[in-house]
């Protein structure tokens, strides 16, 4: 048992305890190429600066809310600006942000995907006195490891009055245990717990679906059937049985869609084939990234989620 322990704690520390930055290999969009204007803030989270920018587009009418961005694992909010472009559009100020350990922000690691709670009180500690802030209601929306935070952000000290989250797993417990892929783990999920716990204190393991359906605050989920990195399995049901008993919950799952849930199906393949090649580090010079292509967002997605927020 004690060896399994120790087993468990060096695999997280490994996964957990190196930076998770975009791939060098890989083009992304900047602000300006998408007509977005930019302004840059920063705030300390445990610690380290944490570096982020506020999106909007010159000539639209006043913003009808404020709406928070929260990235995936292994990105930034640099690996979304299509997206955000597209929610600016649709006439929101957006706010984003670098985690712990990842592109502009501090820190050697992202330490464990539990310490997303703690940059998520420090920015919306900062959110509450910046002053182009005020007034606005807030919405929070994310994806992967951001659709977790988007999830946590309904927590009632937050003052975000919905959120959405894409592909978001409901605790780390649950999705180390999916990408673990050993059923011996499940069996030792005790061990996990104990691991989280000692290395993240009572953040390390916070399951954010019972925040969101303590908050009785409206939450929409959308995941695709055959995503292999946030399975249904292991996150999306306990989400749909959860929308039986709290009618705030709504849910929207994809067939045959896989982890950016948010793409046409085209563009969510190519998405995710670049993203294995990507990992080898090794390769000489860039990839042919085609953004145009692999930016492509499924546009029921895109209505289901702006039709959340209109209500």
């Amino acid at each position: 048992m004690l060896l399994t322990y120790f087993f468990i704690d060096r695999a997280i520390g490994e996964v957990y305890g190196t930076r998770k930055d975009a791939s060098p290999l890989l083009d992304y969009y900047t602000a300006s190429d998408l007509g977005l204007s930019e302004e840059l803030f920063d705030f300390v989270s445990d610690g380290r600066k944490i570096f982020g920018s506020r999106y909007y587009k010159e000539g639209l009418p006043a913003p009808k809310a404020l709406v928070c961005f929260f990235h995936g694992l292994g990105g930034g909010r640099s690996s979304y600006l299509h997206l955000i472009s597209k929610i600016v559009e649709e006439g929101y100020l957006v706010y984003a942000f670098d985690n712990t350990g990842s592109n502009q922000s501090e820190g050697s690691s992202i330490i464990g995907l539990g310490h997303y709670y703690l940059d998520l009180k420090a920015f919306f500690a900062f959110l509450d006195k910046d002053p182009k802030a005020q007034g606005l209601k807030r919405f929070g929306i994310g994806h992967s490891w951001g659709g977790y935070a988007a999830m946590l952000s309904l927590d009632p000290a937050f003052k975000v009055e919905r959120a959405v989250s894409m592909a978001g797993f409901v605790s780390p417990l649950l999705e180390i245990i999916a990408m673990a892929h050993n059923p011996y783990l499940a069996k030792m999920a005790f061990l996990i717990k104990a691991v989280l716990k000692r290395r993240e204190g009572e953040y390390g393991n916070v399951n954010a679906l019972d925040i969101a359906i303590k908050s009785h605050k409206p939450l929409l989920y959308i995941q695709g059937k055959a995503d292999d990195t946030v399975t249904y399995e292991s996150s999306g049901r306990y989400v749909e049985e959860a929308s039986k008993e709290h009618p705030e919950i709504e849910t929207m799952f994809i067939e045959g869609r896989n982890h950016s849930c948010y793409l046409v199906d085209e563009a969510e393949r190519k998405t995710g084939e670049l993203w294995k090649v990507s990992r080898n580090i090794k390769m000489a010079g860039k990839i042919d990234t085609d953004l145009p292509f692999v930016s492509k967002e499924d546009p029921e997605v895109l209505k289901r989620v702006f039709d959340f927020f209109a209500r």
